[in-house]
């Protein structure tokens, strides 16, 4: 089943029932409470990845906000990190 929705759902990344993907965009705050550690090391990879490919081309202000403050190492949402 998650072969079929990563394939058709375009998702890419770690997933639970949600697309951490989302995390990246603010409007999507209440979908989450807690992230693994893991996962916090590769949202900000891909936070910083979009930054650099995209920069202000394209990308929403806030969107840019957002991803640049998860690049520093600012948790989104308030969320807790899970031990390893």
């Amino acid at each position: 089943m998650w072969e079929f929705l990563r394939h058709f759902n375009h998702i890419e990344g770690p997933a639970r029932l949600v697309q951490y993907d989302d995390m990246l965009y603010p409007q999507y705050d209440r979908k989450f409470t807690a992230i693994t550690a893991d996962t916090w090391k590769w949202l900000q990879e891909q936070a910083a990845k979009r930054i650099s490919e995209r920069g202000d081309d394209n990308v929403h202000p806030n969107v840019l906000a957002h991803w640049k403050r998860i690049a520093a190492g600012k948790v989104p949402f308030g969320m807790a990190v899970e031990a390893a």
